[in-house]
């Protein structure tokens, strides 16, 4: 329905000299309402815009959502590769420590003449490698410290650039997965992009509705009703209209009514007494011979649906897709841990061996230097295991 109210006033200076009044004030009350009975009656453009701006918001509060998301996944990340960084440089560390206990062995052994000069060189080589890995591994600290930052901080004043991030969290975190189909279901219900896929369903769904009736022909039952209150200043009779006047079997001019004399003030009494009303009612028919716009608006509501359901297709299958490579990658990573943990055991049983033999006289320093450095692979392994768990 549309409705309409206005109050209308003029004053018209007019020095004719057949009028009777100058100037005449004319006031106008008119109402109107217009009541759809087919097309735009139960949808409109404006309906349709109004809905419509309703299903976008709702939509671009999904995609905020989707971006939060994403935001606290790459958080997540940082994170876990900041505790990674931070252990990495402490299995450095105690690398580096054990290769320099190894040179201070070697050089009193050297200085007895129970070891050639080169192996003193040799430990000093793999002490220098450690040390240039505790260098690099303090640079990957920073580096991922400065991302995670960058991601948590919105401001660049806040004090917490200067800070040192130490994680605190416990490495070993091993969630309930559940089986995949309590995942799909827990993402069909919880995940944004869902949302967005049936806004535009929705939007389909809208479109239809709003082309359907934009096809039907147009009837609208039309209601005004006008309230006209005129008033003016009353002129002498002309005396050519006065000799007119007395011929007339009255013998006398007719006056206008007493109302109707008088300024603005009269004319609006008049329009809100319903001096002079006026009513119209009406019924408008506009039925056309080729409706393309309405055909148009069907066939793009079609192409939307289609796209809608095309697009939801796509978001099922991604969803399934996810949830396997997930759930498939937290097992392995599980399983990854568990041989790396069991390979770093057996590493630093034969790292320890070997360093008893070499007290004992039975190994060389190479040996000994190179158990040091598969040692020190077998617990990178096995932090690259963890850390893809904590991530998985």
């Amino acid at each position: 329905m549309q409705w309409s109210a206005a109050i209308t006033q003029t004053r018209t200076y007019n020095n004719v000299i057949i009028n009777d009044f100058n100037p005449y004030y004319q006031a106008t009350l008119a109402l109107s309402v217009t009541q759809p009975l087919l097309k735009n009656g139960g949808m409109n453009a404006v309906k349709h815009q109004l809905k419509l701006a309703f299903i976008t918001a709702d939509s671009d509060e999904a995609q905020t959502l989707v971006d939060a998301s994403n935001t606290i996944a790459q958080v997540e990340d940082a994170y876990w590769d900041l505790v990674a960084a931070w252990r990495n440089v402490a299995i450095a560390e105690e690398a580096l420590h054990e290769a320099v206990e190894q040179q201070r062995t070697v050089v009193r052994l050297a200085r007895h003449g129970a070891a050639p000069s080169i192996t003193a060189i040799e430990v000093q080589t793999q002490v220098a490698t450690f040390q240039s890995q505790v260098f690099s591994g303090l640079q990957t600290v920073s580096q991922l410290q400065n991302q995670l930052k960058s991601l948590i901080v919105t401001d660049p004043g806040d004090p917490i650039w200067s800070a040192n991030l130490v994680p605190s969290s416990p490495v070993q975190e091993l969630p309930n997965t559940g089986d995949l189909p309590t995942i799909v279901a827990l993402a069909q219900r919880l995940r944004p992009e869902v949302r967005q896929v049936l806004d535009q369903r929705r939007v389909s769904d809208l479109d239809m509705t709003y082309a359907k009736n934009q096809a039907l022909p147009q009837a609208d039952l039309v209601m005004q009703y006008f309230s006209n209150g005129f008033a003016g200043i009353l002129q002498p009779v002309p005396n050519f209209e006065h000799n007119a006047c007395i011929n007339i079997a009255t013998g006398s001019c007719p006056t206008p009514p007493p109302n109707s004399q008088g300024n603005m003030t009269q004319a609006f009494h008049n329009m809100w007494t319903g001096a002079y009303p006026e009513f119209n009612i009406a019924v408008v028919l506009n039925i056309p011979l080729e409706n393309n716009f309405a055909r148009g608006l069907k066939d793009v509501a079609n192409q939307e649906r289609g796209q809608a359901q095309i697009e939801r297709q796509s978001l099922d299958q991604r969803i399934e897709s996810e949830a396997r490579n997930a759930l498939q990658a937290y097992q392995s990573a599980l399983s990854r841990l568990s041989s790396a943990s069991q390979a770093r055991s057996a590493a630093e049983s034969v790292y320890a061996s070997e360093a008893r033999k070499f007290h004992n006289g039975a190994s060389t320093t190479f040996l000994v230097l190179q158990r040091q450095v598969e040692l020190e692979q077998a617990r990178g392994q096995e932090l690259q295991a963890q850390t893809d768990l904590n991530k998985a």
